[in-house]
């Protein structure tokens, strides 16, 4: 009793040390100086890297977290999803946390029994319905949150990084539904970390950093500069202007050809963080002393694990060798690049038609990052390949088409030694595609 006494006495005194303590830390503000406008119907996405607000904002215009300071006013039935599970009742059977669920979001007895089939069915569970929601999976318990906030018919949905937890097909499943939500015209706010799903369903975009908007547009405009932003802050990036003059990579014995290499992105810009399906340009310099005719020019793309994926070579695919000059420099063009998201490692080489001259392993890393590259809104698994090939799909016809028989085309011999009559000027820079 004594020490419960002296507790409470002691009390308001330590929360003033306490106060004092952490204002003399200083205050984290999760969020600060919002102001936002969402009109009705409107489609938001909401990016940014993780501890920046996102979760936070949503929290706010769900009535879950009041803010410090300011309103949020939110007109119309509003439906979140912003945790696996939640409103559910780890002892309660599916079904029951169905009307569990239902009932926190708004909805009344008789609005769940009339959809109760089409929930079930939408979430893929029914098997387990009658087991303990303890005993699903985190897939299982999104599906089932899901299926029930998708069939509330909401005026406005707020859905956070939720579905990265359900597989890729229930996950364009829930996308479908919420295109099928825009196109009503009701209102969205989608926190995801899915760019490709960003850019298929939402018209607009806010960027998020360090609890405030930085950014506000058209999706189109604000995810390729979220996409840059955030991989300029990765310490993990490969540089984009590298000189080999004195590169650890050279393998030894090579005459010392190659100088520079700089990547460029779609605008331009050094840079080694590439959209999937953006253009981009490799520069490669180089000197050399003993001045020879034939000079090609070689870059090998490869996974971090070594795997050779492609090769851009300046005589196999536009025929551009060196024709004497001592010094110069060249550019290769790739208008997409089909890679899908992950890093490689770029190798460069330069040589005759017979010999290698000069070699450069791992001169850099590139990042390849996620983009609507099909139009679809969905992206192919890392394991079901490494190319990113667009193909024309159609129905076949009843009536099967007729083959057509085409000529042998002429295949001229590369690999002779003569020089290709190409004319250089020394300093200048040169394009092969």
């Amino acid at each position: 009793m004594a020490e419960l006494l002296s507790g409470c006495a002691s009390f308001p005194f330590r929360c003033v040390t306490g106060r004092l303590n952490q204002k003399s830390e200083g205050w984290f503000w999760a969020l600060r100086e919002i102001d936002l406008d969402v009109q009705h119907g409107e489609v938001i996405g909401i990016v940014g890297r993780n501890g920046n607000g996102k979760s936070t904002l949503l929290k706010i215009l769900s009535r879950i977290t009041s803010p410090t300071s300011g309103s949020a006013e939110m007109h119309g039935r509003v439906c979140s999803l912003l945790e696996v599970g939640t409103g559910f009742h780890p002892e309660l059977t599916g079904a029951e946390n169905i009307y569990l669920n239902g009932s926190i979001l708004g909805m009344t007895r008789r609005e769940i029994r009339a959809k109760y089939d089409e929930i079930v069915a939408f979430s893929e569970v029914e098997q387990f319905l009658n087991m303990p929601v303890k005993r699903y999976s985190s897939g299982m318990r999104v599906r089932l949150a899901f299926s029930v906030a998708a069939h509330m018919d909401p005026d406005i949905l707020i859905v956070d990084e939720v579905l990265a937890v359900g597989d890729l097909a229930f996950q364009q499943k829930c996308l479908q539904r919420m295109n099928e939500f825009a196109s009503t015209g009701r209102t969205i706010l989608f926190v995801s970390h899915n760019m490709p799903a960003i850019e298929s369903i939402c018209g607009r975009t806010i960027q998020l950093s360090k609890g405030q908007i930085v950014a506000d547009g058209p999706t189109r405009e604000i995810v390729p500069k979220f996409i840059a932003s955030m991989v300029e802050c990765d310490a993990e990036i490969g540089e984009a202007d590298i000189s080999l003059l004195d590169h650890p990579k050279r393998k030894r014995r090579n005459r010392s050809i190659l100088t520079r290499l700089r990547v460029l992105d779609g605008l331009g810009k050094p840079s080694t963080a590439l959209t999937l399906g953006s253009p981009c340009s490799f520069e490669i310099f180089f000197h050399e002393a003993v001045v020879r005719k034939g000079l090609g020019f070689c870059i090998t793309i490869s996974t971090e694990q070594g795997q050779k994926i492609a090769i851009l070579h300046s005589r196999i695919q536009s025929r551009v060798v060196t024709q004497g000059e001592q010094e110069g420099s060249l550019r290769c063009t790739v208008d997409e690049l089909p890679l899908l998201p992950g890093t490689y490692s770029i190798d460069l080489s330069a040589g005759t038609w017979d010999q290698v001259l000069d070699s450069v392993e791992q001169v850099t890393r590139i990042t390849i990052l996620a983009a609507d590259y099909f139009q679809t809104g969905e992206l192919p698994s890392p394991n079901q390949g490494i190319l990113a090939l667009k193909g024309r799909w159609s129905s076949i016809a009843s009536a099967p088409t007729p083959s057509v028989s085409l000529p042998h085309l002429p295949l001229k011999d590369l690999t002779s030694p003569d020089p290709i009559g190409i004319n250089f000027e020394n300093n200048s820079l040169y394009d092969w595609r």
